[in-house]
Order: C-alpha cells, then structure tokens, then sequence
C-alpha cells in the first residue's frame, strides 16, 4: 500500500486536473454564451420556432455546464477533506 505521503500527493494531483477541467468548462460556458448572444444577434426579431428552441439549447447546454462544474468541486472539496485526515 501507498504511504500516505505518495496519497496525498496524488489527490493532489487529481484534484489539479479537476481543475484544470473546471477552468476548461469555464470557457464553454463563455462560448455557448457567445453563440447564444450571435444567434440572437443574427434572427432578430424572429418568433420562428426552431430558432428559439436553438437558443434555449445553447442557455441549457450552459447551465448544464454550470452544474457541472459545481459537481467537479464538491469532487475536490471531499477528496480533499479525505486527504486531510489522512
């Protein structure tokens, strides 16, 4: 078995790629944002179906994003708590 030392080390570094994946998603939710904001830029005044079904796809995918992102950091908070009484 792992000494304890070499354990925390490596949820350590876990904890790093989460995030690392945490930043990543940041940046999605900053895109999906952009689309969005395009999209609605470029149908203007629109009432077509599809067009609002696409822009509430874009704000789900976002906020879906946003939860996902709180996941990954309870993630990092428990292992991290588990590293601590180590």
């Amino acid at each position: 078995m792992a000494g304890v030392e070499e354990v925390r080390m490596e949820i350590a570094l876990a904890n790093e790629k989460a995030r690392e994946g945490i930043a990543a998603l940041q940046h999605v939710v900053h895109v999906l944002g952009e689309a969005q904001k395009t999209l609605g830029t470029a149908t203007h005044g629109t009432t077509q179906d599809e067009i609002l079904q696409a822009s509430g796809l874009l704000a789900q995918a976002a906020q879906s994003t946003t939860e996902l992102q709180g996941t990954i950091s309870a993630s990092i908070e428990t292992s991290e708590s588990y590293a601590g009484r180590l």
